[in-house]
């Protein structure tokens, strides 16, 4: 049973008003307000966007329930169906649940709750990085004062947390001063309006597309780590990439390659206006079998999507004079060369001046707009205005094609190069005037329910870049915090206080003065439900351990112990099991054979696994905390040329593995094991290293954690710091990145930039207080 189902069964009685068009406004607010009449501190309000799964809940049991409940209403929205949740009623005929349409299983989850404060301010926080790096950006843009929440734990990937003042929610009321408790629709201020306004936009952006036109391709592959830098911070779902053929192949790949890994798609853009005549169809082709070729000589994560036709045959001469003839010719070469693209196994579309579908273009072919719909997967609009609404404006200029398309197909495209006509472009406007009004677009088509609005597109990744940054972008102070104790198990103890009582279902006890079995075995944080404690056979440190065993242990618990007697004695096992808990032992004959033992405990069908050196544990510290995250199984090879035969066994049976990736360079694990790995059958593998340890750790971070706002820091010569703190790197969803005692490569520092929390894993003497001024 879902989440949100057992929710729906907790609480026993449903209200539901539905809201299925715009036109039911009305009896929507009228149900709003007597809810809150007669429910104010026991119940929930949801509101779910059935076209985008998004569920926001306003949720409190106290005196902020009403304004949570009026804030999740408001940022609902007139477009999300409305839940009504009540307490059971006393007579069990009356607490029968009414009949409705489910609650949809959500993919974004926005929960608001209120807070004690002074301070007008919003604490963030959840695991959804990407929507929640929009929830800070709107309501900043919205004039809000917002910081992130870093002390709480973001494993749901799900989810977004808004916790607002006391402050803040008075502000949103008339009546000021202890007006919480009659939080209604009819008390709001704008204050209200703006902010759940910006919870919207937030949402509009994170459920449609933003991509970007790139015509000067050695602009972002000879840059390649800041562009990709800026196209990841913008959050792009889509690049069409100038196919310059003049590029050699291997650029491209390393492009590609990195956009992939941050989940941005690129597609190939090619055109030339001849292209619309039937004359020089051919060459449009042509060009197509050339990415074929490209895309046939790089492996899956190296290709081109799809290809993206820029034709514009209206800047020819001929188009003033032949109109029809060039209009007819523009459609039969269009559907030849797509046709011919899809056939190749590319997505397919094309740029469109916004007025095809215009008397300028009807009158000479009637429904050609229509037939580029129909034939492509998406058309880009180029609807080069910098006003969203009213008239001359972008949305009035998109709206009889967004009308036609019954699905997402339809691209706004927005102009930010310079023009002389300042209404066409965006490039003399702020970066901050320019988020407002693509909100506006996005609000505007949302409100609409409009089936064929796809996402925005920029003109150009040059001029968008060339862009100042938003003013509050870097506003947020940076944070310094540590987690030490005066030796190794006391800085492993500092970690595990940071858990709440009786909340584990294992304690896994591993070698404190040898640490493969504890790499390895740090995955199991996640799938045992429980933490890594370093142990050893000395009764200073047994005894504060089994204290802290006895507390984070539900009472049902147990102790996993990792490695043979060699790592831990029985005689360390035996005082844990005499505590009253059952006692498991995961090892192998050697660290190898452990891990893989280990693995088997992490996912009985693993699709991705991580592959690092046994004998030097450097390189693979920080992979600990994703490979947690994603539960793929951490092996540890030992052998001088390939894998061990202990790892090729375990590949060999479980087939389920489509992906493996190598931590650390030949040095490391030996160029052999790739090879080995592809005559297993592993389809995907990866190798992620740099020169040094610290650029290892800092691949790590820019593969998986790119957004990151926060990360572990420790030592990467003093390995149980980081070891103790993979659980804790793995609940706060951060990377870890190491240093030495005192210095920080630039590489690693330039990274930091965009990190506002930083917590140091390990005392003064791991971690110099001087490396503060590095991250600042």
């Amino acid at each position: 049973m879902s989440f949100y189902k057992s929710i729906v069964l907790l609480f026993i009685c449903l209200l539901f008003i539905g809201l299925e068009t715009v036109d039911s406004v009305a009896a929507e607010a009228d149900a709003a307000d007597s809810s809150h009449d007669v429910c104010q501190t026991d119940c929930q309000f949801y509101y779910v966007n059935n076209h985008s799964t998004t569920l926001v809940n306003g949720k409190n049991n106290s005196r902020f329930a009403p304004i949570t409940s009026l804030v999740a209403q408001k940022a609902g929205g007139t477009i999300y169906n409305y839940y009504s949740l009540s307490k059971p009623a006393s007579n069990a005929t009356e607490s029968q649940l009414v009949p409705i349409d489910p609650l949809v299983e959500a993919e974004s989850l926005i929960t608001v709750q209120g807070e004690e404060g002074s301070e007008a301010v919003t604490s963030i926080g959840g695991g959804n990085l990407k929507l929640k790096q929009l929830m800070k950006k709107h309501l900043r843009l919205n004039g809000f004062t917002v910081k992130e929440n870093y002390q709480a734990q973001a494993t749901d990937k799900k989810e977004v947390s808004l916790i607002f003042t006391e402050a803040q929610g008075e502000a949103f009321l008339t009546g000021g001063e202890g007006n919480l408790s009659s939080a209604a629709p009819s008390n709001g201020t704008d204050k209200l309006n703006q902010y759940t306004q910006a919870i919207q936009d937030a949402l509009n952006e994170y459920h449609t597309e933003k991509n970007v036109w790139i015509w000067d391709s050695p602009s972002v592959t000879k840059n390649l780590e800041e562009a990709m830098q800026f196209l990841t911070d913008q959050q792009v779902t889509n690049i069409y990439l100038h196919f310059d053929t003049r590029i050699p192949d291997p650029v491209y790949r390393s492009f590609i390659q990195k956009a992939s890994n941050q989940g941005i798609t690129v597609h190939a853009l090619m055109g030339q206006p001849k292209w619309g005549l039937k004359a020089y169809t051919s060459e449009a082709l042509h060009r197509i079998d050339l990415v074929a070729k490209y895309n046939h000589n790089a492996s899956p994560r190296e290709q081109f999507a799809g290809i993206h036709f820029d034709i514009e045959p209206y800047v020819m001469d001929v188009w003033d004079h032949e109109r029809t003839t060039v209009l007819k010719e523009w459609s039969a070469s269009a559907k030849q060369y797509i046709s011919y693209a899809k056939s190749k196994g590319f997505i397919v579309g094309s740029s469109l001046p916004f007025w095809t579908d215009q008397s300028a273009v009807e009158v000479h072919y009637p429904d050609f707009y229509k037939e580029m719909i129909d034939r492509q997967d998406y058309v880009t609009l180029m609807a080069y205005r910098n006003k969203a609404l009213g008239s001359n404006s972008i949305t009035k200029l998109t709206a009889g094609e967004m009308k036609y398309a019954t699905s997402p197909k339809v691209e706004i495209g927005v102009e930010l190069l310079p023009n002389s006509v300042d209404y066409l472009s965006f490039h003399n406007r702020s970066t901050v005037d320019m988020e407002k009004e693509l909100a506006h677009v996005r609000n505007y088509y949302t409100q609409l329910k409009s089936k064929g609005f796809k996402g925005i597109t920029i003109h150009d990744y040059e001029e968008w870049k060339a862009k100042p940054a938003l003013p509050f972008e870097n506003s947020e102070p940076k944070s310094f915090s540590r987690i030490s104790g005066h030796t190794r198990y006391e800085t492993s103890e500092a970690f595990t206080n940071k858990i709440p009582d009786h909340s584990l279902d294992t304690v896994i006890l591993t070698d404190g003065t040898n640490y493969p079995d504890a790499l390895a075995g740090g995955v199991l944080n996640k799938s045992l439900n429980g933490v890594i404690m370093l142990v050893n056979d000395r009764q200073n440190v047994l005894q504060p351990k089994l204290k802290e065993a006895q507390r984070l242990l539900k009472d049902n618990g147990r102790i996993t112990v990792l490695g043979g007697t060699g790592a831990v004695s029985s005689a360390v096992s035996q005082q844990f099991h005499d505590l009253g808990y059952p006692v498991i032992r995961i090892a192998g004959t050697n660290r190898v054979e452990t891990a893989i033992q280990i693995a088997q405990h992490v996912k009985d069908k693993p699709a991705q696994l991580f592959i690092a050196d046994g004998n030097n544990f450097a390189d693979a510290l920080s992979i600990v905390p994703y490979a947690t995250k994603s539960q793929a199984p951490i092996l540890l090879n030992t052998a001088n040329a390939g894998l061990n035969q202990e790892i090729i066994s375990y590949i060999q049976t479980h087939p389920s593995v489509t992906s493996a990736t190598i931590i650390g360079g030949p040095n490391a694990v030996p160029p052999q094991a790739e090879t080995m790995l592809k005559q297993l059958g592993i389809p995907k593998i990866r190798r992620i290293a740099g020169t040094e340890r610290s650029l290892t750790a800092l691949k790590i971070a820019t593969t998986y954690y790119p957004r990151a706002t926060q990360a572990g820091i420790s030592n990467g010569h003093r390995f149980p710091d980081a070891l103790s703190g993979s659980r804790y790197a793995y609940s706060h969803d951060m990377p870890i990145l190491l240093t030495d005692s005192d210095h920080v490569n630039r590489d690693v520092a330039n990274f930091s930039k965009q990190l506002h929390n930083f917590v140091f894993f390990g005392g003064e003497g791991v971690l110099s207080p001087a490396l503060k001024s590095t991250f600042k």
